[in-house]
């Protein structure tokens, strides 16, 4: 009789030892750990994201970051083109990344738009954002257009203060505080399509005293249409 206790001690000795090995190297990680997809190496700003480019690690819950995304997320983020420098091993999510932007082609290049051709525009304006031109108006559509730069007096970038905003309608509203005053805005487009900007602004200018006389300013109409 002794002999079978000192076997069943044995045995519940082993399955104790075996239910704490589960939970360290399975159970604990299944119930308080969730995987998140990283970065699997230093992403440069501007880079676009590949596959190899990604991998899945744990994390306790209360280690993860707004927005991180679980494994179902990869399509979210695969092709899109990371806003800043993204350290290995960084959790990822949707407000790191934007839609690629477009690249030279078709003979576009970047103009800058003058800042005493513009009548109005938002202060939220960032770089990436596309953009509507009308006469001051609003009777000539000019076209859209992607912002190259948008830049302050002493051409330095204007950036959000919140880090990590997307080029989303909710976070553009966010963009209450900035690193800079926007004095000058510079657009993608074709040299035929800026010349016709140019043109539309100069007429505007050129009534100026008269728009003045009648309580009127003139000049270009900047609106916001959407973001990449």
């Amino acid at each position: 009789m002794k002999h079978l206790k000192g076997i069943a001690g044995l045995l519940l000795i082993v399955i104790a030892a075996g239910g704490i090995w589960l939970w360290e190297t399975h159970g604990r990680e299944a119930l308080l750990y969730e995987e998140a997809i990283v970065a699997s190496r230093d992403i440069a700003s501007g880079e676009i994201i590949s596959e190899a480019d990604l991998e899945l690690k744990s994390f306790e819950a209360e280690a993860l970051i707004s927005g991180a995304l679980s494994p179902q997320g990869f399509q979210k983020i695969l092709g899109k083109e990371a806003k800043g420098d993204i350290p290995k091993n960084a959790q990822l999510s949707e407000k790191l990344v934007a839609e690629p932007r477009r690249g030279f082609g078709d003979g576009k290049s970047i103009f800058r738009l003058k800042r005493e051709w513009i009548d109005n525009r938002s202060s939220s304006l960032r770089k990436g954002d596309i953009v509507r031109i009308y006469s001051s108006d609003g009777m000539e559509d000019l076209g859209s257009y992607e912002l190259a730069f948008v830049k302050t007096e002493d051409e330095q970038e204007v950036e959000s203060l919140e880090s990590g905003l997307n080029f989303s309608d909710e976070d553009r509203l966010r963009r209450d505080y900035s690193d800079g005053i926007i004095s000058q805005l510079e657009i993608l487009c074709s040299l035929e399509e800026y010349r016709k900007i140019k043109e539309t602004a100069e007429e505007e200018i050129a009534s100026e005293a008269e728009s003045y006389v009648k309580g009127v300013q003139r000049g270009l109409l900047i609106v916001q249409e959407g973001g990449l």
